[in-house]
């Protein structure tokens, strides 16, 4: 996902490839996503023009990058959780890429009463329709 959200941004964007549960207990990845996020914030002139697929995913189009570049976040599904916490945690990121997270998990929000009825969860039933 993130390669074709992030090809045309001149900004550094972290998707961060954190461990994941249930092998791997809270708060494992949000301290993976933490410590990556915080360093690459740290250290963002140090990047050049290339995709790493390192223990994280960094798009930088390294054009006119400097100290004051923007940088964001993104994730899907529960990374999409972390990443918002990363943003609660570490003030200076500029942007967020939340696609389909849980935030509410008291389940109060108009979409969820709209989209709680049994058509819109998949099963294996209604994948072989």
């Amino acid at each position: 996902m993130c390669p074709h959200l992030f090809s045309a941004a001149k900004a550094i964007w972290i998707a961060v490839q954190y461990r994941l549960a249930p092998e791997q207990k809270y708060p494992i990845w949000l301290d993976d996503s933490y410590d990556v996020t915080r360093y690459i914030t740290g250290n963002k002139v140090s990047y050049g023009p290339v995709f790493l697929q390192l223990f994280v995913f960094v798009y930088h189009d390294y054009s006119g990058v400097h100290q004051t570049a923007k940088i964001g976040v993104a994730s899907d599904s529960a990374g999409a959780q972390i990443s918002a916490s990363i943003c609660y945690m570490i003030k200076n990121i500029d942007f967020q890429i939340l696609v389909y997270g849980l935030f509410d998990v008291a389940c109060r929000t108009p979409s969820h009463k709209e989209f709680s009825d049994p058509m819109y969860i998949l099963t294996p039933a209604t994948l072989e329709c």
